[in-house]
């Protein structure tokens, strides 16, 4: 891509030429053209290629006496049960949807449980994934 960009930057204009340089190890004059250097998102995530992941859904609750958490096959947005902690996997981001009826020991054990989740998933994953809390009726659009 780069490629393809430097060539139609340098269309017209005299005497140009291109110089491919790594990330990391770009010289002064390339941050003096772009206004001078500044911090930009380059986190190890976005540096990952981009697996294809399909989503999980995962239900946890204590409605028996004991904590459970049980995967929701096939789901969806009809099966987030208001009297539960529903944990979503993205893989790049786990969602915590609190319903509204939701007790205390759901809501504390879905969180230690999300942190474990991502602790021994058998995928390596990141453990600085974010763990987004999601109050049931305060969902963005």
């Amino acid at each position: 891509m780069a490629k393809e960009v430097s060539s139609v930057v340098g269309l017209g204009s005299e005497g140009g030429f291109e110089e491919i340089v790594a990330e990391g190890q770009e010289p002064a004059e390339f941050w003096e053209l772009l206004g001078g250097k500044a911090p930009y998102a380059n986190d190890k995530r976005l540096q990952q290629v981009v697996l294809d992941h399909e989503p999980r859904l995962f239900e946890c609750s204590n409605k028996t006496g004991r904590f459970i958490v049980s995967e929701v096959a096939q789901f969806t947005q009809d099966d987030l049960s208001q009297d539960d902690v529903m944990l979503l996997d993205t893989w790049d981001q786990l969602f915590l949807w609190i319903g509204k009826e939701a007790n205390e020991v759901e809501r504390k054990e879905a969180v230690v449980t999300s942190q474990e989740y991502l602790r021994t998933h058998p995928g390596d994953r990141d453990p600085d994934t974010p763990i987004v809390l999601i109050k049931q009726g305060f969902e963005p659009p």
